[in-house]
């Protein structure tokens, strides 16, 4: 078997955090160590086909894309959202 190995390059973006937001997510995280106040995103596009700015903008999208996906799939929350098949809000609440 053979195993190539394909390098990629990349590029970091590194934020600092406001104070606030930092320890709230510092309170919220007791147990786990986390990035002390910093924001780090890794992306393979290039600065000139998008600025800092952009990429974190697009990047807190998707975040929030994936937290609702994540709700959506939990199967407590689709059993109380919608409790029957026929639910009339099936649909809605889908979109």
């Amino acid at each position: 078997m053979r195993v190539t190995v394909k390098r990629y390059s990349v590029r970091l973006i590194v934020i600092r955090l406001p104070e606030e937001i930092a320890s709230r997510r510092q309170e919220q995280k007791k147990d786990k160590p986390i990035r002390e106040g910093w924001n780090l995103y890794l992306t393979d596009l290039k600065e000139i086909q998008y600025f800092m700015e952009e990429l974190v903008r697009f990047y807190e999208q998707r975040w929030q894309i994936e937290i609702q996906f994540r709700a959506i799939k939990q199967p407590t929350a689709m059993k109380k959202a919608m409790p029957w098949i026929t639910n009339r809000n099936h649909l809605p609440a889908l979109m």
